[in-house]
């Protein structure tokens, strides 16, 4: 009940990136091949089986927002279910992980967000299950993470953290059955490299070059601890710590994977999305560990008092998770709506072969079909590979990869930033570091001017003749 409340209270939510892998889809689907840009093959998306399963909604003419939003609640019913078919394993009861989950804002919104995540953190709850809780399914849990690595690069860090477990427990028949999976699991995942390599010439998706990844922590250490209050903050970590105390198997192996998937996400620094979407594949998992630390002081009370133990947690965790729907009740229209706006009058009134530079590169390439530059460089080798470069925005230097030369000279008809801009259409005052970095240049100021406003979506227009 909870989980379709939400839903539907949430269904108009989207984030603007879920149209890279739609534009893919598209482009895939319509015979251009797996590319952004008709001719020009870079790997600007990391979630290849999600782009795969879309295509082919175009293939059946299938409405492809549609079709990914229903991907997405089906997936987070289906997670929902197997996290409290773990928790009866594991735990002898469901209830509680399954209230848990079912009223998660995070599970929720990206449910209909058309993004792949609600698809990710199935596979890797179903990995975790094979694993922990149905050790005898070696080939079911090898195909889980296999999928998982195919639907995000991600996938491969919880199998190799499923695995580091066993890596400690040494023994001859132990180092046998490591070897088995990791032989399995790399000739399942090995076609990705290998498509990869071959098409795109490189080994790694391009989203990974266009990220810097120098050693700064405090970004996801704030991240990390801004989702643990987001989950409740104390009401969650005494449980998980006074679970960590038991001498389980399953437990050890959990804290293992939450461990080594948090430090990954502070390497990250975390995700500028809402909704903690990198955490989503974790979120059963803490309530698992939640749910073993509340049992452990359950079984410590009186029966009486047990009793009303267990219904002060179910109320508080319930009023802890509805306030966060309270919290960020304009998720539910607003979020991100403007760069479907924009796109889609710009698809109705610019000419056709048009050439646009954008900073989000989701919606307004989507519905345009215009050949895109990508100012951040996500969908861009020459940006995604170029050196990094010290700007200061706002009193505050920064250390991006950014190319407004190279943007510019190639003499873009519209160009797409976020900021403000007054009334009069005329003063433009950057929102992010990256349009910023373009509008400071004299070419920009000398060639362009605004055309079209859709709250902070601001696109301009290249001037007939320049100033």
């Amino acid at each position: 009940m909870f989980l379709f409340t939400g839903i539907l209270l949430y269904r108009d939510f989207y984030i603007d990136d879920s149209y890279i892998s739609m534009r893919y889809a598209k482009n895939m689907a319509h015979g251009l091949g797996l590319v952004f840009n008709a001719g020009n093959p870079v790997e600007g998306y990391t979630c290849p089986l999600w782009v795969y399963i879309l295509s082919l909604g175009y293939l059946l003419d299938i409405d492809t927002i549609l079709l990914s939003k229903c991907l997405g609640v089906l997936c987070a019913i289906l997670l929902l279910f197997v996290s409290g078919r773990i928790s009866k394993q594991l735990l002898g009861t469901s209830f509680l992980v399954s209230l848990m989950v079912a009223t998660n804002l995070s599970l929720i919104i990206y449910s209909v967000s058309g993004m792949e995540t609600c698809l990710f953190a199935l596979l890797c709850l179903l990995s975790v299950q094979y694993k922990l809780a149905q050790p005898s399914k070696t080939a079911k849990y090898i195909i889980a993470t296999a999928f998982a690595g195919w639907t995000r690069p991600e996938g491969i860090l919880v199998f190799m953290a499923l695995e580091l477990f066993d890596i400690f427990q040494i023994n001859k028949s132990g180092w046998k059955r490591i070897l088995y999976n990791s032989l399995a699991f790399g000739l399942l995942i090995a076609p990705l490299f290998i498509f990869r390599l071959a098409y795109y010439g490189e080994l790694l998706p391009n989203t990974f070059y266009a990220k810097q990844h120098h050693f700064y922590l405090p970004p996801g250490i704030v991240y990390s601890i801004n989702f643990l209050n987001f989950l409740g903050g104390a009401a969650i970590l005494i449980p998980v710590i006074i679970a960590l105390t038991a001498n389980d198997i399953w437990i050890k192996r959990l804290t293992v994977l939450i461990a080594v998937y948090t430090a990954y996400i502070v390497m990250e620094w975390g995700d500028f999305m809402p909704g903690f979407r990198f955490f989503l594949p974790l979120l059963p998992l803490v309530y698992l560990l939640t749910a073993a630390g509340l049992h452990q002081i359950a079984d410590a009370c009186s029966p009486a008092r047990r009793n009303i133990f267990i219904k002060g947690v179910l109320i508080l965790f319930i009023l802890i998770n509805l306030y966060s729907w309270y919290d960020h009740k304009s998720w539910r229209s607003t979020w991100e709506i403007n760069h479907v706006i924009a796109g889609k009058k710009l698809a109705e009134i610019a000419p056709a072969g048009s050439i646009i530079a954008v900073h989000d590169a989701g919606a307004i390439p989507y519905y345009t079909d215009f050949v895109t530059l990508d100012i951040i460089g996500l969908t861009d080798k020459h940006i995604a590979h170029s050196t990094a470069r010290k700007v200061t925005f706002k009193g505050v230097m920064h250390l991006i990869k950014s190319d407004p030369n190279y943007i510019l000279n190639q003499h873009p008809d519209y160009i797409q930033l976020q900021g403000t801009l007054d009334d009069r259409m005329q003063n433009f005052i950057p929102g992010t570091i990256w349009s910023f970095d373009i509008a400071e240049t004299a070419v920009f100021k000398k060639n362009y001017q605004p055309f079209m406003n859709e709250q902070g979506v601001i696109i301009f227009k290249r001037r007939a003749v320049a100033l």
